[in-house]
């Protein structure tokens, strides 16, 4: 089933369930649960399960955007390619998206919410041949991303949580917006210089500063 689905379930699950578990079973077992599940909503407040799903959602895109700029780096880095500010650029947004998807499992905890993954889509392409092809895909990725950001942010406001609110506009969103203008600025001025030769050489060596 889908996020929204798992956590609801997690959610509705009451204390009678497990008491009664504990009770006939007669296991620590049982009992660690029950003190886990009474841990977690003391802790969860104020956090709709919406929100927690589309924390999920905006975690597992990070980390594909991670996984597929990781594949982007190797690829310029590799001989008949060889364009170093292109691999030194999709390197540091590899880690860059690895460390904000570890941030926001950590917002999951601090809430009280569940983190749960779904397996990672693979790139669509494996090869980039030039800057402007990986550019593109790195901008429809950010446009994706920084959508999913927005629909988290307008859930949040939805559902009257300002800590999550004011969290996503002091860390993210401009931040988002201010990377999706630097890509676009990057295209055009591969373009003007043209997609192959010694244009976009030139541009390489100053394409991540």
């Amino acid at each position: 089933g889908s996020p929204v689905c798992e956590q609801a379930v997690l959610e509705r699950c009451n204390y009678i369930t497990f008491l009664l578990l504990f009770i006939f079973a007669d296991s620590l077992f049982y009992f660690s649960i029950l003190r886990l599940f009474i841990m977690a909503n003391r802790i969860r407040q104020n956090y709709h399960e919406e929100c927690e799903a589309f924390i999920n959602k905006v975690v597992n895109l990070e980390l594909i955007a991670s996984y597929t700029y990781l594949s982007m780096s190797f690829n310029f880095n590799r001989d008949g390619v060889s364009l170093p500010g292109m691999e030194h650029l999709c390197k540091e947004l590899s880690e860059e998206k690895h460390k904000d998807a570890e941030y926001f499992m950590k917002i999951q905890n601090k809430r009280g919410g569940r983190t749960v993954l779904q397996a990672i889509e693979s790139p669509f392409i494996q090869t980039w041949e030039t800057a402007l092809k990986g550019l593109q895909d790195i901008l429809s990725l950010e446009k994706r991303l920084n959508q999913a950001l927005l629909d988290l942010h307008e859930r949040a406001s939805d559902k009257k949580d300002p800590h999550l609110t004011d969290f996503l506009e002091g860390e993210y969103l401009d931040k988002e917006v201010e990377l999706i203008n630097k890509i676009g600025h990057c295209i055009s001025r591969v373009k003007r210089a043209g997609p192959t030769g010694l244009g976009e050489y030139v541009l390489d060596r100053n394409i991540s500063t």
